[in-house]
């Protein structure tokens, strides 16, 4: 048990990282989406605690991943203002908001479950859009400013 426990997430990552050697960050990216992590911790909660155990600490880490979002939300709008030492307290606040509506909704454990992981692809919608990009370089190149670099190729 001490062996699964030290191997099997460290393996899973490695092989998330051969597969974006050769499949590229797309497919990595993919596989990375899945809960690796959770999914290992729950396997050895089953193990080691039994199923009812290993059940409500899944429902709670679907209520939690949804708490994260909350706090990705109320961290990015608040980033299109001010700087990371203000935003990161309000969304720790958005955090401990969402896990406080949880916790007072006093639901079931299933259908909390279900209104957590429901809200999670709706939360994209909450998201602000990204500012637009700025390019590092000017709009003309140099040569049409007048300005000519020592070695040009033109």
């Amino acid at each position: 048990m001490l062996l699964l426990k030290l191997l099997l997430v460290p393996a899973l990552i490695w092989l998330i990282s051969a597969a974006a050697r050769k499949w590229g960050p797309g497919v990595a990216g993919a596989l990375a989406g899945f809960p690796v992590i959770t999914g290992s911790i729950l396997l050895i909660l089953t193990l080691e605690q039994g199923p009812d155990f290993a059940r409500q600490a899944a429902l709670a880490s679907a209520m939690g991943a949804a708490a994260n979002v909350v706090f990705g939300i109320a961290y990015s709008w608040s980033a299109l203002r001010w700087r990371w030492p203000l935003c990161l307290p309000l969304g720790v606040a958005g955090y401990a908001l969402a896990v406080a509506a949880s916790q007072a909704a006093a639901l079931p454990p299933w259908p909390a479950a279900m209104l957590g992981l429901a809200f999670l692809p709706l939360a994209g919608f909450l998201f602000p859009a990204p500012p637009p990009r700025r390019t590092p370089f000017p709009a003309k190149p140099a040569w049409r400013c007048g300005w000519r670099p020592a070695r040009c190729w033109c």
